[in-house]
């Protein structure tokens, strides 16, 4: 389902960020504050079971060194990736770098409408609502969006490590061992057009590992694209049951339900009063016009 909706969004502002932005101004990609920060390397959430830490606040770790224990008799443990400073706060810890110049920009058309310095911006923007098949996250965050067209882009040149904000979009159907590699080169937030399952107990294991996932079509053997996306490079908003988007998104062409064509979707033609032929991928597949979804009309 998909909805036209406008919505404020709440965006934190770090102490002593230097905001660009004006109330009352219309924002489109527009460059929000500037700040010197220093990289965040390493990024664990906090769980409620008991921690025990290893290090301190601010305490300088090098690489593969135990930063805390957890759990009965500390049998989970967080061992650092990489060399740095740690941040300890109430619910997570960092692994901070060199120090560098952040500038934030918020990419989704809108209005600031507040401003409270070091605390946060409200922006009201009018989006489009999905409410996907398999949907969690973390937390409400507007996110930078990466978009790839298909799996065959699941390269480690176009993750953006060590920043964990981005979200991945892959408009395609994936396999667990291709959603393992996503999180491998540095994704915490993934949505994908649909997902093919075949070991519960794994994919349980990686999605433990993210901070926001989606599925907007579904699962199965031949998964259709319910939604297209004329991809202009805007931001993503996680809500709190649906993600959002600044493009608009148009309803797939009709789908098949006919076995074993089940979901199937493309180019729908009439033959005659009996039987269609749709053009998947390429290659044309007869189906009786009676298994097309009801709202379709055939070319």
């Amino acid at each position: 389902m998909i909805k036209d909706l406008k919505i404020k969004v709440k965006l934190p502002i770090p102490d002593n960020a230097n905001v660009l932005a004006k109330v009352g101004e219309k924002i489109d990609k527009t460059l929000l504050y500037e700040i010197d920060q220093l990289e965040i390397l390493e990024e664990v959430m906090l769980s409620k079971e008991k921690v025990n830490f290893n290090v301190k606040d601010g305490q300088y770790v090098s690489k593969g060194e135990i930063i805390f224990t957890e759990g009965f008799m500390g049998h989970k443990a967080m061992i650092s990736d990489f060399g740095g400073i740690v941040e300890i706060s109430s619910d997570k810890v960092r692994i901070l770098g060199q120090k560098r110049h952040i500038e934030r920009t918020v990419n989704i058309p809108g209005k600031l409408i507040r401003l409270v310095p070091n605390k946060y911006v409200v922006i009201e923007s009018q989006l489009t609502s999905v409410a996907p098949v398999v949907y969690f996250s973390e937390k409400k965050v507007l996110s930078p969006k990466v978009y790839l067209k298909d799996k065959s882009e699941i390269v480690e040149s176009n993750f953006k490590f060590p920043n964990f904000n981005f979200t991945y979009f892959v408009n395609d159907n994936l396999y667990l061992d291709e959603l393992s590699k996503m999180i491998a080169f540095g994704a915490r937030r993934i949505i994908v057009n649909g997902l093919f399952v075949d070991n519960l107990a794994s994919l349980t294991r990686e999605l433990n590992k993210l901070d926001g996932f989606a599925v907007i079509s579904g699962f199965g053997e031949m998964i259709s694209r319910r939604f297209l996306l004329d991809d202009l490079g805007y931001d993503v908003f996680w809500g709190s049951k649906s993600v959002f988007f600044a493009e608009k998104l148009e309803k797939s062409p009709p789908r098949i339900f006919e076995h074993p064509f089940w979901g199937m979707t493309g180019l729908v033609n009439k033959k005659d009063n009996i039987r269609g032929e749709v053009d998947y991928d390429g290659e044309k597949i007869e189906f009786y016009l009676k298994n097309l979804e009801h709202f379709a009309r055939p070319q």
